[in-house]
This record gives C-alpha cells, sequence and structure tokens, in this order.
C-alpha cells in the first residue's frame, strides 16, 4: 500500500492493533483470558477519524484465526463464522456512511514452515518447504468475506493466486522468498505486489 500510495500520489493513513480486529464485535485476547476491550476502544478511536478524514478509499485486512468474545466466552470465528459475518457488515456499513468505497483484503495463505528456517536448511529442495493449498488457503473465509463484501457494496480481493500461483504453494516466487516465517510476508515481496494489487481496487477519482 505504501509503494502504491508514493507512485499514485494518495496520501495513506495506517491503523493496525495487534490480534485485533477491525469489526463490530467484541475481540477475545487469549493471553489475558478476557474480552480485547482495548481492541473495542482503538475500533471506537479509527471509526471517529476515518467519519473526519472521510476518505477516498478504506481497506480492511484481518486474520482467519481471530477469536470472539461471544456471551464471555472465546469462540473461533472458523468454527462459528456467523458472528464474524454480521460485524464485519455492519462496521463495512459504518465505514460507507464516511468513506467513498471499502475494500477487503483477504487473508494471505499460511505456510506449514518457518520458511526462513525451512528453505536454509533444505536449499536444494525448495519443494519440501511448500504447503498444500488445501492447508496454506481460507476457501470458505474468503467464499464468506465475498458474500458480505457484495451485501454491503465493498470490494473483495482475494491475495491467494498472487501469493500462491502454483500448486503446493510456493516459498520462493521469482527469485524473492515469500514468507518472513509461517504467515507474514517479507517486505521485498509485499513491495512487488503493489502493481498487480492496484486492478483489483476500487478506482479513485
Amino acid at each position: 500500500m505504501e509503494r502504491l500510495a508514493t507512485e499514485q500520489g494518495w496520501r495513506l493513513v495506517v491503523h493496525a492493533k495487534s490480534a485485533c480486529a477491525f469489526a463490530d464485535h467484541l475481540v477475545w485476547v487469549g493471553r489475558y483470558k478476557r474480552a480485547y476491550t482495548e481492541c473495542a476502544d482503538w475500533g471506537e478511536a479509527v471509526m471517529a477519524e476515518v467519519a473526519r478524514e472521510r476518505p477516498a478509499l478504506v481497506v480492511l485486512s484481518s486474520s482467519r484465526f481471530i477469536v470472539l468474545d461471544v456471551d464471555g466466552r472465546p469462540v473461533q470465528v472458523k468454527n462459528q463464522p456467523e458472528p464474524w459475518d454480521a460485524a464485519l457488515a455492519r462496521r463495512i456499513e459504518q465505514l460507507r456512511g464516511s468513506a467513498a468505497h471499502v475494500a477487503i483484503l483477504g487473508d494471505t495463505p499460511f505456510s506449514s514452515f518457518d520458511v526462513p528456517e525451512c528453505v536454509a536448511r533444505t536449499p536444494g529442495d525448495l519443494l519440501a518447504c511448500s504447503t498444500p493449498s488445501s492447508t496454506a488457503v481460507a476457501v470458505d473465509r474468503h467464499a464468506r468475506d465475498r458474500v458480505v463484501a457484495e451485501r454491503t457494496g465493498a470490494t473483495f480481493i482475494d491475495p491467494d493466486p498472487l501469493v500462491c500461483p502454483t500448486e503446493p504453494c510456493p516459498p520462493i516466487i521469482g527469485n524473492t522468498l515469500v514468507f518472513r516465517d509461517r504467515n507474514h510476508l517479507t517486505h521485498t515481496f509485499s513491495v512487488a505486489l503493489a502493481p498487480y494489487l492496484l486492478p483489483d481496487l476500487p478506482p479513485l477519482e
């Protein structure tokens, strides 16, 4: 996004909070075994800034492994997706009152390995560091997010064809390492994705 902002002449404002999903629902924080109220406070502060800024585009992204607080107990989104679907839809509808466009960037694939460690251990066998798409890709979550986006007038962007273009998902694409651990993309690879992401974003006037 930073590369796109520089090349397109956009002003980019980034809001991120660890283990905190930007949806209209309490999140469970496992470390403290309670509702992540700080996350909710942060989300409201971000919403207030969006209302002030009235941006041309808001791009949302969250891990598919977020855990929600449902009646004081932890509920994994993958096991009970309906509360997340409703919370995401509410947040998008709130945002559309202030932003011209809203996009959901789906969660990236997850590797079964710490990729740099695996590649360093088996440099002559990159297939050993690859992950089947059935394990790496969040097919069900993306399908549900796409439905939410269509229902709320948002744009859904699927990163899987860019991050996992072959079967199995490779640890290196071209000469670039894809992951810096199991699930975070390397800076170099992320920057290289910019021109491929741009056509999927809503056109900004």
